[in-house]
Order: C-alpha cells, then structure tokens, then sequence
C-alpha cells in the first residue's frame, strides 16, 4: 500500500514539473513570436555615429534604389512613389546630397524654431499645415515633424526626425505617396528606434 501510494505521488509530481516546463516552453515561443513580428518588419542602417531604423519594406523592395556612405544615406523607389534620405549633420560634408548653405544651417540649430526654419528654408518642406512633436530625454532630444506636401504627382506625406545627441545631429527625411504612407505605428517606431 506505501508502495503504491508512493509511485502515485511521484507521477503526480513529474506531471507537475512536466506541466511547468510546457508553459514556460510556450511563454517563450510567445515571446520570441511577437518579438519577431514586431521588431522583424524593420531593418537598421549603419552609419557612422547613428543606426536608422527603417521599415523593411523599403529597404528589401525590388523597386528601391540605395546608396549610402558613412555618413548619409537614401532609399527612393525607381517611379519617385517614396525616398527616405538620413543625413549625420555633424559628420556631413560638402560632397553630401544637400547644398553647403542648407548643411551650415541645420549643423548650427540647436532649437526647435531653428530646425523648422532651417528645414523650411534649405529643405524646402514644412510650409503648410504640420504636425510636430519631440521626445526629451537626459541623453538626447528627438524633434519629429509630419505634414502632406504637394508634388507633381499629387501628394505627398513628408516625415523628418531631428536628432540631438550632444555634438551629434542626424536629420531624416521620408517621403511617401499616398500607396507607400508611413503609418503612426511606424512612425513611431522609426522615432524611438533611431539613435
């Protein structure tokens, strides 16, 4: 009778441990799921100082064309349907995409009004109806502005990030026709996956 009483407990006990080690085996296969589907969707550019977090699909569309240096960056489909160009201010120098007058400007803001005019003036975006924000943090500041610009094709949305790290400056610049539009979700994303 201790016998059998014994040999039951000990089933019982291996059933629990058993019924442990599968829930703990299905958190992490959860985990591991909705990490990968959620940090999966983007890709991160490598520049000097800074790693742009980008939505993968426009770094892997077939329509894309890419060219990066040290120190910039631009992803633009071959029909102009969509560009992305990241730019390190601080590291740029005359040989990068935008003009010497605009690249002096926006090296020297340190403030918003002075990112938005600089943006304005050298850029050429930002002059109707936008939307802004900034993240504030004791190691950086990222300001972010959205707006729908008119283009040739129709219209356009147009995302830039400003960020500040100390003497680093790194401004991105998207944008998207309506097909290819960024999505709050990965504005977001781009926002506080981008240091």
């Amino acid at each position: 009778m201790f016998r059998v009483k014994y040999k039951k407990e000990q089933i019982l006990k291996g059933l629990r441990y058993f019924s442990i080690e599968i829930a703990i085996l299905w958190t992490i296969i959860l985990i591991d799921t909705l990490i990968s589907t959620y940090y999966g969707k983007y890709s991160g550019i490598h520049l000097s100082q800074v790693v742009a977090s980008i939505p993968k699909e426009y770094m892997n569309s077939e329509e894309s064309e890419r060219y990066k240096t040290d120190n910039e960056f631009l992803i633009k489909s071959k029909e102009n349907t969509y560009m992305i160009y990241g730019i390190e201010l601080s590291n740029a120098d005359e040989s990068s995409l935008l003009d010497e007058e605009t690249l002096k400007k926006l090296k020297s803001a340190n403030t918003f009004s002075q990112i938005l005019e600089g943006i304005q003036d050298g850029v050429g975006f930002l002059w109707g109806d936008v939307v802004t924000g900034s993240i504030e943090k004791p190691s950086y500041t990222m300001y972010y502005f959205s707006s729908m610009e008119e283009g040739e094709r129709g219209d356009y949305q147009v995302y830039i990030l400003f960020y500040i790290q100390g003497d680093l400056k790194y401004m991105e610049v998207c944008m998207m026709d309506e097909e290819h539009a960024l999505s709050e979700e990965q504005k977001e994303h781009m926002r506080l996956y981008t240091q």
